[in-house]
Protein backbone atom coordinates (compact mmCIF):
# COMPACT_ATOMS: atom_id res chain seq x y z
CA UNK A 1 0.00 0.00 0.00
CA UNK A 2 2.53 2.65 0.55
CA UNK A 3 4.68 1.69 -2.61
CA UNK A 4 0.89 2.75 -4.67
CA UNK A 5 0.65 6.23 -2.15
CA UNK A 6 3.79 7.16 -3.30
CA UNK A 7 3.69 6.47 -6.93
CA UNK A 8 0.38 8.83 -7.01
CA UNK A 9 -0.10 11.94 -8.54
CA UNK A 10 -0.72 14.74 -6.77
CA UNK A 11 -1.30 17.13 -9.33
CA UNK A 12 -5.44 17.04 -9.85
CA UNK A 13 -8.10 19.66 -10.55
CA UNK A 14 -10.56 21.04 -13.18
CA UNK A 15 -10.34 22.85 -16.15
CA UNK A 16 -14.09 25.08 -16.37
CA UNK A 17 -14.74 23.93 -20.51
CA UNK A 18 -17.81 26.43 -20.67
CA UNK A 19 -19.32 25.73 -17.58
CA UNK A 20 -18.67 21.67 -17.81
CA UNK A 21 -15.99 20.90 -15.24
CA UNK A 22 -13.31 18.83 -16.92
CA UNK A 23 -10.47 16.94 -15.23
CA UNK A 24 -7.62 17.69 -15.26
CA UNK A 25 -3.82 16.35 -14.40
CA UNK A 26 -1.54 18.95 -14.45
CA UNK A 27 1.96 18.57 -14.67
CA UNK A 28 5.70 20.64 -14.14
CA UNK A 29 6.39 22.82 -17.25
CA UNK A 30 9.16 20.49 -18.42
CA UNK A 31 6.83 17.76 -18.23
CA UNK A 32 3.80 19.29 -19.94
CA UNK A 33 6.37 20.57 -22.98
CA UNK A 34 7.31 16.89 -22.93
CA UNK A 35 3.87 15.67 -23.34
CA UNK A 36 2.27 17.92 -25.65
CA UNK A 37 5.80 17.41 -27.83
CA UNK A 38 4.32 13.28 -27.88
CA UNK A 39 1.37 14.77 -29.82
CA UNK A 40 3.12 17.30 -31.86
CA UNK A 41 5.46 14.90 -33.13
CA UNK A 42 2.56 12.48 -34.12
CA UNK A 43 1.04 15.33 -35.81
CA UNK A 44 4.57 16.02 -37.93
CA UNK A 45 4.86 13.33 -39.11
CA UNK A 46 1.81 12.66 -40.30
CA UNK A 47 0.63 9.48 -38.13
CA UNK A 48 -3.41 9.32 -36.92
CA UNK A 49 -2.72 12.32 -33.56
CA UNK A 50 -5.19 9.92 -31.20
CA UNK A 51 -4.19 8.99 -28.26
CA UNK A 52 -5.60 6.05 -26.36
CA UNK A 53 -6.74 6.28 -23.25
CA UNK A 54 -7.53 3.42 -20.38
CA UNK A 55 -8.30 3.17 -17.10
CA UNK A 56 -6.56 0.59 -15.15
CA UNK A 57 -8.50 0.10 -11.98
CA UNK A 58 -6.68 -1.77 -8.84
CA UNK A 59 -8.44 -2.46 -5.68
CA UNK A 60 -7.82 -4.09 -2.33
CA UNK A 61 -11.63 -5.09 -1.91
CA UNK A 62 -10.53 -3.68 1.54
CA UNK A 63 -11.94 -0.05 0.30
CA UNK A 64 -8.71 1.16 -1.82
CA UNK A 65 -9.04 1.93 -5.12
CA UNK A 66 -6.12 3.31 -7.50
CA UNK A 67 -6.69 4.15 -10.91
CA UNK A 68 -3.35 4.10 -13.31
CA UNK A 69 -4.65 6.16 -16.18
CA UNK A 70 -2.29 5.02 -19.46
CA UNK A 71 -2.06 7.59 -22.14
CA UNK A 72 -1.04 5.98 -25.66
CA UNK A 73 0.32 8.35 -28.49
CA UNK A 74 -0.09 7.59 -31.96
CA UNK A 75 4.32 8.06 -31.76
CA UNK A 76 4.47 5.37 -29.64
CA UNK A 77 5.17 7.26 -26.12
CA UNK A 78 3.14 6.50 -23.36
CA UNK A 79 2.07 8.72 -20.28
CA UNK A 80 0.86 6.34 -17.13
CA UNK A 81 -0.36 8.67 -14.57
CA UNK A 82 -1.67 6.64 -10.68
CA UNK A 83 -4.32 8.25 -9.11
CA UNK A 84 -6.11 7.59 -5.87
CA UNK A 85 -9.57 7.34 -6.25
CA UNK A 86 -10.22 7.18 -2.47
CA UNK A 87 -9.15 11.11 -2.21
CA UNK A 88 -10.25 12.00 -6.11
CA UNK A 89 -13.68 10.31 -6.76
CA UNK A 90 -14.52 13.94 -8.01
CA UNK A 91 -12.12 13.43 -10.69
CA UNK A 92 -13.95 10.22 -12.42
CA UNK A 93 -17.22 11.61 -11.52
CA UNK A 94 -15.93 14.79 -13.68
CA UNK A 95 -14.34 12.24 -16.20
CA UNK A 96 -17.69 10.21 -16.55
CA UNK A 97 -19.36 13.72 -17.62
CA UNK A 98 -17.59 15.39 -19.55
CA UNK A 99 -16.00 12.23 -21.25
CA UNK A 100 -12.95 14.44 -21.73
CA UNK A 101 -9.23 14.64 -20.08
CA UNK A 102 -7.50 17.84 -19.63
CA UNK A 103 -4.23 17.78 -19.47
CA UNK A 104 -1.96 20.94 -18.42
CA UNK A 105 0.57 22.88 -16.28
CA UNK A 106 0.28 25.23 -13.65
CA UNK A 107 -1.77 28.37 -14.46
CA UNK A 108 -2.16 26.98 -18.06
CA UNK A 109 -0.66 29.82 -19.31
CA UNK A 110 0.47 30.07 -23.43
CA UNK A 111 -1.26 27.11 -24.12
CA UNK A 112 -0.71 25.23 -21.44
CA UNK A 113 -3.90 22.97 -21.27
CA UNK A 114 -4.54 20.19 -24.19
CA UNK A 115 -7.71 18.34 -24.25
CA UNK A 116 -8.55 14.25 -24.85
CA UNK A 117 -12.15 13.30 -25.60
CA UNK A 118 -13.03 10.19 -24.49
CA UNK A 119 -13.83 7.84 -27.85
CA UNK A 120 -16.35 6.05 -25.46
CA UNK A 121 -18.00 8.02 -22.67
CA UNK A 122 -19.56 4.87 -21.80
CA UNK A 123 -15.96 3.39 -20.67
CA UNK A 124 -15.55 6.36 -18.14
CA UNK A 125 -18.97 5.29 -17.11
CA UNK A 126 -18.45 1.68 -16.19
CA UNK A 127 -14.70 2.91 -14.85
CA UNK A 128 -16.75 5.04 -12.14
CA UNK A 129 -19.29 2.62 -11.11
CA UNK A 130 -16.56 0.01 -10.76
CA UNK A 131 -14.68 3.21 -8.57
CA UNK A 132 -17.45 3.63 -6.53
CA UNK A 133 -17.91 -0.02 -5.99
CA UNK A 134 -14.35 -0.50 -4.89
CA UNK A 135 -14.79 2.36 -2.17
CA UNK A 136 -18.20 1.20 -1.02
CA UNK A 137 -16.62 -2.16 -0.24
CA UNK A 138 -15.23 -0.69 3.30
CA UNK A 139 -17.26 2.78 3.45
CA UNK A 140 -14.68 4.49 1.38
CA UNK A 141 -11.82 4.86 3.46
Amino acid sequence: MDEMMARTHDGLGTFDMDGTAVPLIIFDAARFQDVAGWYQASVDTGRSSSIKTDLNIMQDYMGHVFVETVLTFSNGEVLKVLINANQNLNFFKDLARSGVLALGQPGGEGGGVFMIQLPQLQKAQDALKMIEDGLAASGGR
